[in-house]
């Protein structure tokens, strides 16, 4: 289990010695989703090297389960913000060059390694190039209006240039392959609500840097619509990972919410129906949580099933009717006094089994 899932556990023990408590490290789609996902289906993660945003080689992770025949990948393993942000060109236009090729190929060891299945955690990428890069490593060919190559590799800023998209090379293992690629956030690709507007600020884009990725993402997705006769940019979802989604719609993959994918994995609705309370968490609790953030999506589906409260912890709390309205009875930060947020990320365990020892006692006063 998780390191956050054993402080809570330890917390409740603390005051309820013989509580019955039932750990489920999940995730929505984004880091994490590869360990989450193993943990479900008893698999292993395996470590290993990959190729980052920039055409460099970095050590990554990928997980296996099913005797090895599903694969299940992060995009932060090849793809990663952390790692667009440890170079210098973050914030300097950096992201014009950063690719998905390095997450295709994961896919594509994957293909390779025999797996019949494999889900794609859409989270936690430093990217905006719309999937271009993944798609190319697993076989997808661009050509401009010259029907000269188009290299994907470079990023975003050869997007504008693409004018034909040929999907007659893809690997044919993909056709024989189920691909889940699981979202933790419902954009589309393009648009006020897309990837560009949304997200690439956080990724060092400027003002004018959105304006120009938003143009070529558009051109390439219309690019995409033309030549394969549908258009795939307004799906919930396309927009996560900078577009990944988008680009592994192309290659046959089937795009799913996050954290619904992964509950049922754990057969949630089952195991919540005898519970007396449920505790979920993030880093930040506000308004956006109720927009089917992973704790929205916990409140939903235990009230569905169960009339036991929903609590969530979490770093920063910002409380807001619309939590309630999803089904989240309480909000606690585990903040138990003025503190730097790199003290609070510092003793996150011992704050979290402070604040699940005094969980455990309200809601055993409040059952008898």
């Amino acid at each position: 289990a998780s390191p956050f899932c054993d402080a809570v556990e330890a917390g409740i023990r603390r005051r309820l010695p013989d509580a019955q408590v039932c750990k489920l490290p999940l995730a929505d789609g984004g880091e994490g989703t590869v360990h989450a996902v193993c943990r479900a289906l008893g698999g292993s993660v395996n470590k290993e090297k990959a190729i980052d945003p920039f055409g460099n080689s970095i050590d990554s992770y990928i997980g296996f389960c099913h005797r090895g025949k599903t694969a299940v990948i992060d995009t932060a393993a090849a793809s990663s913000l952390a790692t667009v942000k440890s170079y210098p060109s973050f914030s300097k236009g950096g992201i014009f060059s950063a690719s998905t090729y390095g997450t295709g190929l994961q896919i594509r060891r994957a293909l390779d390694h025999g797996c019949n299945k494999i889900i794609v955690g859409l989270g936690g990428s430093g990217t905006n190039d719309g999937g271009a890069g993944a798609a190319q490593a697993l076989g997808i060919k661009y050509y401009d209006e010259d029907r000269q190559p188009v290299d994907a590799r470079l990023g975003p800023s050869v997007l504008d240039r693409i004018a034909y998209v040929d999907t007659d090379e893809l690997m044919p293992s993909l056709g024989k392959a189920e691909i889940s690629l699981i979202y933790d956030v419902d954009i589309p690709l393009t648009g006020d609500s897309g990837c560009s507007v949304k997200y690439s600020k956080q990724k060092g884009a400027s003002v004018k840097d959105i304006e120009i990725l938003e143009h070529n993402i558009t051109s390439f997705s219309k690019a995409c619509a033309r030549s394969i006769g549908s258009d795939l940019s307004e799906a919930a979802g396309a927009g996560a990972a900078g577009g990944l989604g988008f680009g592994l719609s192309l290659c046959g993959g089937v795009l799913r919410p996050g954290a619904e994918y992964i509950l049922e994995l754990y057969g949630f609705d089952t195991l919540v129906k005898d519970a007396d309370a449920v505790i979920t968490g993030e880093g930040k609790c506000d308004a956006q949580t109720a927009d089917g953030k992973l704790p929205a999506c916990v409140a939903r589906r235990t009230k569905m099933n169960s009339n036991a409260p929903v609590i969530c912890l979490c770093g920063i709390s910002d409380p807001s009717p619309a939590l309630y309205d999803v089904g989240i009875d309480a909000v606690f930060s585990l903040c138990d006094r003025p503190m730097l947020p790199a003290d609070s990320l510092k003793n996150t365990a011992l704050l979290a089994r402070k604040a699940a020892f005094n969980i455990a006692g309200l809601v055993s006063a409040l059952k008898h």
